[in-house]
């Protein structure tokens, strides 16, 4: 295995083995990835690359960032949208903050409970994926699925739709019930059982789709029950709302499938 044919592999082992001996193939592999066009995947790749550097690196580190973000727009943006620094004394620190799941000003990095580990295994699959690489991601995502539990909501969504992308539709809806029913407002359980509905209909279990249907229904109609509190936004006359139209439209699939 070499960093020019699998750089998303070099990215996750490095990750895992944190040695200082992995700095010169961690070089390579930037620069390799900002020689190469590449969506949101390698930006997330290019940026796990940088971290790692900056982790195991030291301040020489930032000169050789700055140059690689001067002939990479994707680097650059990558680097920006996370506060990189502008002197290499706080390259460590600010690699740290981002390593241990934080921006540079110690806030949580993007919204939601997502552990910087289950970050670091997205970042990986996204670059393996616009690698090509789908049943390497279709594994990750299995392991993160199999892992995760009451606490981790915003990560089961973003399974939901990682699993979905691939085409793994079972999969995918066992991630997204799971998310729904972590959500505590009628609206957004509602939304997420009309998403969980086509899941299942995608993956050829139309009765699992129809009962996903009239759950939605039941909870936009009644609420979520004596123990949850008033929601937000009430929900009277949903029908009329572009989610009651999603839900009569997704019903329509799967009545016209079976």
């Amino acid at each position: 295995m070499t960093h020019r044919d699998h750089p998303a592999l070099v990215l996750h082992a490095a990750n895992q083995d944190r040695a200082a001996g992995d700095l010169p193939l961690l070089h390579a592999v930037l620069e390799r990835e900002c020689e190469r066009d590449g969506g949101r995947g390698a930006a997330d790749g290019l940026r796990m690359a940088a971290v790692l550097i900056g982790v195991l690196g030291g301040p020489a580190d930032h000169a050789r960032l700055v140059a690689l973000a001067g002939r990479s727009p994707l680097l650059s943006d990558a680097l920006g949208e996370h506060g990189f620094p502008g002197t290499a004394a706080e390259v460590g620190a600010w690699a740290a903050a981002l390593d241990a799941g934080e921006d540079a000003g110690g806030r949580p990095d993007g919204p939601g409970p997502v552990g910087p580990r289950d970050r670091s295994a997205f970042a990986w699959a996204a670059l393996a994926a616009a690698q090509g690489n789908g049943p390497l991601v279709r594994g990750a995502f299995l392991r993160l699925l199999d892992g995760a539990g009451p606490r981790d909501g915003r990560l089961l969504g973003l399974l939901a739709t990682g699993l979905d992308d691939l085409g793994a539709y079972r999969h995918a809806a066992r991630a997204q019930r799971l998310h729904a029913s972590l959500l505590d407002e009628p609206w957004d359980r509602g939304a997420a059982l009309a998403a969980l509905a086509r899941l299942q209909r995608r993956a050829g279990d139309p009765e699992a789709a129809l009962a996903s249907l009239d759950r939605a229904a039941g909870v936009l109609e009644d609420g979520l029950g004596p123990h949850f509190p008033a929601p937000t936004v009430p929900t009277t006359g949903w029908r009329d709302t572009p989610l009651g139209a999603r839900l009569a439209r997704e019903r329509a699939r799967v009545t016209d499938e079976e």
